[in-house]
C-alpha cells in the first residue's frame, strides 16, 4: 500500500512490542511524508484499572506436548492454592478434551480437602447441566467451557460464573475472545495449542489477549496472572510479559521469495525499484539498528548499510535470474512462468530449485522423492527413538527408501506412503508411544504437499515434459484422494468405507469402483453385513463418482515424427479417483494436446461454464 502511494492510514497495535519507535518509523506519518515517523503513543501498566502481576513457572519437558500436559496436572493445585485467594479463576487448557479432563482432576483433587483446606467454596445454589461430566464438575464449583459444548450449557457455565456459584472455568483460548468473564486468576496450562492436527505455541497476542481476562475493576485492585510452560521457554515468556523482547525482522530468511513475488505483482520493475521496496520495508529499518542480528558487519554510517542491502538485494536478483524465474528485458524485470508458479503456489527457493532439477521423463517415486525433499517439509525430523518405527513402516510401504534412514526427506517419503498405502501402524508395544507425533507430523505434511505437487506439474507442463506431467498428475491424484492409483484402496473414497470394509469388498473380489458399481444393492449388503437401505445408497453414492472417458485415433502422420491427433472427447462426469459430490454429466471440455513426439501425447482439460 506504502509502494503505490495510496492514503491509507494505519493503526498499529501491540500489547507486547518495546521498539514501537521502530515500527512508527516504519510504517511512517502518511504517503506524503514517509520519512517521518508515525505518531507514537504508549501506556504503561499505571493506565490499568486493577494491578495485574504476572509469574512464569518453566517444568521439566516429559515427552510430547500431550504428556508434558498430564505433568502439568501434578502442579496446578499447588499453584492455585498459592495464588488463587479462594477467589474466581480460568484456566487455558490446550485441547477441548483436556478442559475436560483438567477439570475432573481438580474437582477429585478438592472432593480429598477438608473445609477449610478447599481451594474454593462449594456452590451456592442448585443447577442442572445436560453434559453429566459438566453436571458432576459442576457440583465441586468447576466447569469447563469449549465450542463443543452445548450452547445451553455454555451459557449456563458463563452466567453461574459470574454470579459466584462457579469459581473455576477450564476453557480453550477461544473465551479469552468475545466472551467478557473476568477474573482474578488466569493459568495458562501448556503454551501450546492444538490447530490443523498438530501441536503449536500461541502467538504473542493470543498470550496476552488470555492474560488480559485476569482483573475485575468492580470487586479487585489486583489481579494475577500465571503462565505454565517448559524449562527452556521460561525466559522467552518472562521478556514477553516484561515487555522487553525486541521485535526484529525476519524477511531476510524468505527474501528472495518475497522479491519474486514483488516482481510478478508489478512492485519491483527494475533493479532501482527493487532497492527502493527494500528500504521501505521493515528490515531496513533494524538493519540500521541492529546489523549484527541480520550477520551484517556495519563499518559505520548510514551509507555502509545501504550498500549491504544494494548487495543483499543484487545478490538475490542474481539467484532467480540464474534460476529461469525472472526475465530481464533491457533493464526491466517480470517473472517467467516458472517464477509465476513458484509465487502462486507460495513455494520456497529451495523447493524450486529441486522440482527444477527433477530429471526429465521422471517415474512416480523420483516426483515424489523431489515431493519429499521440500524445504516447506524442513521441520520434520527424526525425534530421539523414532528410526526404529520408521524402519519398520519402510518395509511395508510401495516404494521403501533403499538406504539406511537419515534425513528429513526420508522421513516425509514414508510418512506420505502410510497415508496413501493405508498401511497399518505397527502392533509392538514400545512403538505405541510414536503413534501421535506420526499424525503430527503427516498432517503437516499434508497441509503442504497439494500445493508443491501442483506447482511440479506447472513446471513440468513449462518444459513441455509430458511423461514427468503424467507421474506428477498421477500423484497428485493419490494425494488428493490419499490412495495409490488403480488399487482397491480407492474404496476408501466412499463415505463411510474404512479399511474393514474394503477388506470385506477385496475379499468377495471387489476391487474397483467400477466392480462395485456393477454389484446390486442387496450383494453389497451381504458383502458388508448391513441393512437395506445401505446397499442402494452406496450404489446411488459410487455413481455419483466422476469418471472420465477419453478416446483417440491418428489420422495422419508428419514425415518429421510429429504426430496430430483427432481426439474424440466423451465426458460422463469430472475426474477419475478424486471425491467430487453430485453429477456433473454433459459438460462440455476443451482439450489443449501436444505431440512433439510420436510416443508423446499429453492431454489438458478445463471445464467451461
Amino acid at each position: 500500500m506504502k509502494s503505490t502511494g495510496s492514503n491509507v492510514r494505519f493503526v498499529a497495535v501491540s500489547a507486547t512490542v518495546p521498539n514501537s519507535a521502530d515500527i512508527a518509523t516504519w510504517l511512517g506519518k502518511n504517503s506524503q511524508t514517509p520519512d517521518l515517523p508515525a505518531s507514537e503513543e504508549r501506556f504503561g501498566e499505571e493506565f490499568r484499572p486493577v494491578k495485574l502481576q504476572k509469574f512464569v513457572y518453566g517444568y521439566q519437558s516429559a515427552g510430547n506436548d500431550f504428556m508434558f500436559d498430564k505433568t502439568l496436572d501434578k502442579m496446578l493445585p499447588e499453584l492455585i492454592q498459592k495464588h488463587s485467594a479462594r477467589k474466581p479463576m480460568m484456566i487455558f487448557c490446550m485441547t477441548r478434551a483436556m478442559c475436560v479432563s483438567t477439570a475432573k482432576v481438580l474437582a477429585e483433587k478438592w472432593k480429598t480437602l477438608s473445609e477449610r483446606e478447599k481451594y474454593w467454596p462449594s456452590p451456592n445454589k442448585p443447577f442442572s447441566f445436560k453434559d453429566k461430566d459438566l453436571q458432576a464438575t459442576g457440583a465441586c464449583g468447576v466447569a469447563f467451557h469449549h465450542a463443543g459444548l452445548d450452547s445451553i450449557d455454555r451459557a449456563l457455565v458463563e452466567r453461574l460464573f459470574l454470579e459466584g456459584c462457579l469459581h473455576v472455568i477450564c476453557c480453550t483460548s477461544t473465551l479469552a475472545v468475545g466472551v467478557n468473564l473476568p477474573t482474578y486468576l488466569v493459568i495458562i496450562k501448556n503454551t501450546v495449542t492444538w490447530a490443523d492436527g498438530l501441536t503449536k505455541e500461541y502467538v504473542d497476542l493470543e498470550i496476552m489477549q488470555m492474560l488480559g481476562r485476569a482483573g475485575r475493576p468492580q470487586f479487585d485492585d489486583t489481579a494475577i496472572a500465571v503462565i505454565m510452560t517448559k524449562k527452556e521457554n521460561k525466559m522467552r515468556y518472562e521478556k514477553m510479559i516484561s515487555g522487553t523482547e525486541t521485535l526484529e525482522s525476519c524477511l531476510h530468511e524468505n527474501l528472495v521469495e518475497h522479491m519474486n513475488a514483488e516482481i510478478g505483482l508489478g512492485t519491483i520493475k527494475d533493479v532501482e525499484s527493487a532497492k527502493s521496496w527494500l528500504r521501505s520495508t521493515f528490515l531496513y529499518v533494524r538493519l540500521k539498528r541492529n546489523p549484527t542480528h541480520y550477520k551484517l558487519e556495519q563499518r559505520g554510517g548510514s551509507n555502509d548499510i545501504n550498500r549491504s542491502l544494494e548487495e543483499i538485494c543484487e545478490k538475490n536478483l542474481n539467484l532467480l535470474d540464474q534460476s529461469s524465474l525472472i526475465l530481464t528485458n533491457g533493464s526491466g524485470l517480470r517473472c517467467s512462468e516458472l517464477g509465476d508458479a513458484m509465487a502462486r503456489y507460495y513455494i520456497k527457493f529451495g523447493t524450486m530449485q529441486t522440482i527444477l532439477a527433477l530429471e526429465e521423463k521422471a517415474k512416480v517415486p523420483e516426483v515424489l522423492l523431489a515431493l519429499s525433499q521440500a524445504e516447506e517439509f524442513k521441520d520434520i525430523r527424526f525425534r530421539a527413538g523414532e528410526k526404529g518405527l520408521y524402519k519398520e513402516l519402510n518395509k511395508a510401504v510401495k516404494y521403501p527408501v533403499k538406504v539406511d534412514l537419515s534425513n528429513a526427506s526420508h522421513k516425509t517419503f514414508i510418512l506420505i506412503q502410510f497415508e496413501i498405502g493405508m498401511v497399518e501402524f505397527p502392533a509392538e508395544a514400545h512403538l505405541q508411544k510414536y503413534k501421535t507425533t506420526l499424525v503430527q507430523d503427516k498432517s503437516l505434511v499434508f497441509q503442504h504437499c497439494h500445493r508443491i505437487i501442483r506447482c511440479i506439474i506447472d513446471c513440468k507442463l513449462y518444459f513441455k515434459d509430458s511423461f514427468s506431467v503424467k507421474s506428477s498428475l498421477e500423484v497428485a491424484r493419490c494425494l488428493r484422494a490419499r490412495v495409490w492409483e488403480n488399487s482397491p484402496l480407492q474404496l476408501r473414497q466412499m463415505e463411510g468405507f474404512g479399511p474393514a470394509s474394503v477388506k470385506k469388498l477385496v475379499n468377495a473380489g471387489v476391487r474397483s469402483l467400477e466392480m462395485l458399481e456393477r454389484l446390486e444393492a442387496h450383494r453389497i449388503e451381504t458383502i458388508m453385513s448391513r441393512n437395506p437401505p445401505f446397499g442402494a445408497k452406496v450404489m446411488k453414492a459410487v455413481r455419483d463418482i466422476p469418471k472420465l472417458r477419453v478416446l483417440s485415433h491418428q489420422i495422419s502422420k508428419f514425415g518429421n515424427g510429429q504426430s496430430p491427433v483427432k481426439l474424440n472427447v466423451r465426458t460422463e462426469v469430472g475426474y477419475l479417483n478424486d471425491r467430487v459430490p453430485g453429477k456433473s454429466g454433459g459438460k462440455t471440455l476443451f482439450v489443449n494436446f501436444l505431440a512433439e513426439r510420436s510416443d508423446s501425447l499429453l492431454i489438458e482439460f478445463r471445464r467451461i461454464p
